[in-house]
């Protein structure tokens, strides 16, 4: 990536960013990029989010990455397979 914040593809950062709302997507350099608005109830009293509501973004992302990379949901299904998380840390 330049100084400018482009990708190589005349694309620059912000665009990815903008266009990786909702679904994510993998810019030029095999980078995923998500942009998620956080609910307002998700915050604590402290202004910070709980683990249990981070996971639940990494999981999302998760999903959108595999789909991204042409692994969705019909895809485990046709297969009868799937994945788990079965161990994160924070």
């Amino acid at each position: 990536m330049s100084e400018t914040g482009e990708t190589g593809e005349h694309e620059t950062v912000a665009e990815i960013d903008r266009d990786a709302t909702l679904e994510g997507r993998y810019s030029p350099d095999g980078v995923f990029h998500w942009r998620q608005a956080i609910r307002a109830y998700e915050p604590g009293a402290n202004g910070r989010m709980g683990v249990g509501a981070l996971l639940r973004y990494c999981e999302m992302v998760a999903n959108g990455a595999s789909a991204a990379a042409g692994f969705g949901p019909q895809w485990y299904r046709e297969r009868g397979e799937g994945w788990v998380i079965y161990r994160t840390t924070i």
